[in-house]
């Protein structure tokens, strides 16, 4: 973090650094190629590392960025890395939002969660993107394999489901019919409260048949002669219960494992990922879906 900058020919530094010194290296360096990986991480106009990132960026006389993700599901993602790439492009953002991202006023502002002319945006983006699949730089890797597993819940969650979809459709339905602003805005954060509780319920009724399944599978696969000590298994959950609910069942079964969800720092998240992928003995990753659905590689 003390290090000075001028005098070598390349520098590698992290987003949260860059952030803090920004403005320094643009005034001691002139870098002629930048080099952004995991450039998703730049796809929040508002954060400061995106605005510190996107002059360096914009000044290079050659930019890549690098990402398996560069946008999850909306195009407003790629406008801050289009501006990196080309700022010339899209040098406002209403333009681009209007035209891609089917931008409407609301009575609560602005929205640009949608999409529009995608076929036109996608003409666009082969002027700057190189893609490659798994399929050409990957040749290891086995066919993926999709199944789908039933679940049996029990009557008390099953009584917990219907008591939270009974509430869902009652703040919906009471949304529906209110014409005051103030009421509506009430009503709104009610009936997202409610679907909240809804998808919360859902995945708590499911942490049994879930850890049943996992030491299953772990057991199945404990004499994979293709996998010195079984396979490894990667469990991607959203809610902090049904990941306690696995951890608990493998601390019980005594098996080894990491967790990263929302809570785990990027220091200590290096880590896990390293033990994960080098001890023979570590067989499963717990993952937060919103904290290692992208930018992570196992």
């Amino acid at each position: 973090g003390k290090q000075s900058f001028g005098e070598e020919s390349v520098i590698v530094i992290s987003y949260d650094l860059v952030a803090r010194r920004g403005e320094e290296i643009l005034e001691l360096v002139s870098p002629k190629i930048v080099i952004a990986d995991e450039s998703h991480y730049l796809k929040n106009s508002q954060a400061r590392r995106t605005k510190v990132c996107l002059p360096i960026l914009q000044q290079a006389r050659r930019a890549i960025l690098l990402s398996g993700t560069p946008a999850l599901s909306r195009p407003v993602e790629l406008f801050t890395q289009l501006q990196a790439l080309h700022p010339d492009l899209f040098p406002k953002p209403f333009p681009y939002t209007s035209r891609y991202c089917d931008a409407k006023q609301s009575r609560f502002g602005w929205d640009y969660t949608g999409s529009s002319h995608l076929n036109e945006l996608h003409c666009i983006l082969q002027n700057f993107i190189i893609r490659r699949t798994k399929d050409q730089v990957l040749t290891q890797l086995p066919q993926k394999r999709r199944s789908r597993a039933y679940v049996s819940i029990d009557s008390s969650h099953m009584a917990a489901l219907r008591k939270a979809m009974t509430q869902f459709k009652k703040t919906t339905a009471s949304l529906r019919t209110t014409s005051d602003l103030s009421e509506a805005k009430t009503k709104r954060f009610d009936a997202r409260a409610a679907m909240t509780a809804l998808f919360q319920a859902t995945g708590t009724a499911k942490i049994p048949s879930i850890c049943a399944w996992l030491l299953e599978a772990l057991a199945s696969s404990k004499n994979d002669a293709d996998h010195e000590g079984g396979q490894s298994f990667l469990l991607f959950a959203h809610h902090q219960d049904v990941l306690n609910g696995a951890e608990h069942i493998l601390r019980k079964e005594k098996i080894t494992y990491i967790r990263i969800d929302g809570s785990t720092s990027q220091k200590v998240r290096a880590g896990l990922v390293n033990r994960f992928q080098t001890s023979k003995d570590c067989r499963v990753a717990l993952l937060s879906i919103t904290a290692a659905g992208g930018g992570l590689t196992l």
